[in-house]
């Protein structure tokens, strides 16, 4: 899974985040019911200012699978 923050002002670059299989040769076989809920806790790093961000999340490389959603960051 690859996950990015990025802010909506493009004033910064954005985070990045991806799940590592332990081993190059792991295969991982996914399933997906019609509802999928995954949690990535997001670092301090990853939405450092306040403002606006679009958070991006999916199977790395398979943009077809993205799943998108904004945040709001105040302090």
């Amino acid at each position: 899974m690859c996950f990015s923050v990025a802010p909506e002002d493009g004033g910064a670059v954005p985070w990045r985040f991806a799940r590592q299989l332990n081993t190059p040769t792991d295969q991982l076989r996914v399933t997906l019911p019609k509802f999928v809920r995954e949690v990535a806790r997001l670092t301090r790093d990853g939405a450092a200012l306040p403002g606006r961000y679009t958070v991006r999340a999916g199977f790395c490389g398979f943009t077809e699978y993205e799943l998108e959603t904004e945040i709001e960051v105040s302090r």
